[in-house]
């Protein structure tokens, strides 16, 4: 099992004593529960996917998501004419793939990330959530 794997399991086990313990009405969901979710987040699962598996609803963890500190707004990708694309040349009967590169991110403290490529915009994406 990976890291994903355990948490998740430990996710599960925290739940069923949570509810075992707690009875009646609404409650907050245990501290561990919301610290390995995002764990969980950080490892690049989405709340979707975290909804079905752990049965926590899907809009409390998106209100969990939203809350958390340190959370980096939406990525912008601008328009960057000016950039250089990789040229498509035909040899034979074999067409070389197009790869785009040249993007760049800008952070919300305005830190500039420039000359990635889709891969690697969507691996820094994932890296920090």
């Amino acid at each position: 099992m990976d890291e994903g794997d355990n948490l998740i399991s430990e996710i599960q086990q925290i739940i069923i004593q949570y509810k075992q313990e707690v009875t009646g009405g609404r409650k907050a969901w245990p501290k561990a529960v919301k610290d390995r979710v995002k764990k969980l987040w950080k490892l690049g699962y989405s709340s979707h996917e975290l909804s079905k598996i752990i049965g926590v609803p899907y809009v409390t963890l998106n209100a969990w998501e939203k809350a958390a500190p340190g959370r980096f707004k939406p990525v912008k990708i601008r328009d960057q004419k000016a950039v250089p694309t990789a040229a498509l040349t035909v040899k034979s009967s074999t067409v070389e793939p197009l790869t785009v590169e040249g993007l760049t991110v800008v952070t919300p403290q305005g830190y500039q990330i420039k000359g990635l490529s889709f891969s690697q915009v969507r691996q820094l994406i994932h890296g920090v959530m």
